[in-house]
């Protein structure tokens, strides 16, 4: 009598199959989106992730380190600023010159020569006092002409260096209007303050709210506005 065989379960009937047919894809494997493309997303994301999180020592700084930053910034580029000044001071008026107001410069200054050798030849010996006080008037003019020049370079460099406060810089003055009071839990104007927690709230309805938070919840709150307790 020949024993009784059961139904051959589906993974010996895919083994004996002679076909390599693969088994059909499940319903979570079809309604799956994990495959598809992301066009939005930036493939420098997880990069940038990590080396944010590697830096973070650096990027969480208190007010008083930025400020101390900025200062030293500051005196950095006035010191540049005020080096390159010092440069131009040292450097003479005619070598700021270049191109053609150089060229200019010295066909005058040929000119002037010529001239002044003509007079001299033609006045003799006889001439020379006069020709000498042409020359001390030229070189007094001369002298008036340069301290106007560097007077006017000096004032163009007080204005560049003149820095007009604005509203981003740190040697604005402070504004005298109150600062606004803004509710933390819908952002709207909040003429109110809750004295158990110190929320501030804008309505009654807002305080009914804020009457039926949980422990921990008016300190997450707070924290958002940086008021939020810090227990160490």
């Amino acid at each position: 009598m020949t024993g009784f065989r059961g139904r051959p379960s589906a993974a010996a009937a895919v083994a004996n199959s002679a076909s390599a047919t693969p088994a059909p894809p499940s319903l979570a494997e079809q309604l799956s989106f994990h495959a598809a493309e992301r066009p939005f997303k930036s493939a420098e994301f997880t990069a940038r992730m990590t080396k944010m999180s590697s830096n973070l020592s650096r990027r969480n700084k208190s007010l008083k380190q930025i400020l101390q930053s900025e200062r030293e910034a500051e005196m950095r580029a006035a010191g540049q600023k005020f080096k390159e000044r010092k440069r131009k001071e040292a450097m003479p008026q005619k070598s700021r010159l270049v191109g053609a107001a150089l060229q200019a410069v010295a066909r005058r200054e040929e000119r002037e020569r010529l001239a002044k050798e003509a007079k001299k030849a033609v006045a003799g010996e006889d001439g020379q006092e006069e020709v000498k006080k042409e020359e001390a008037v030229d070189v007094e003019m001369k002298e008036k002409q340069a301290e106007g020049e560097a007077d006017g370079v000096e004032e163009e460099n007080e204005g560049e260096k003149r820095d007009l406060p604005s509203y981003s810089s740190v040697e604005a003055p402070p504004s005298l209007q109150p600062a606004k009071k803004y509710c933390d839990v819908t952002g709207l104007i909040a003429p109110y303050t809750d004295p158990k927690s110190g929320l501030r709230y804008h309505s009654v309805e807002v305080y009914e709210i804020i009457k039926q938070f949980g422990p921990g919840v008016d300190n997450a709150y707070l924290s958002l506005r940086g008021d939020g307790s810090q227990i160490k």
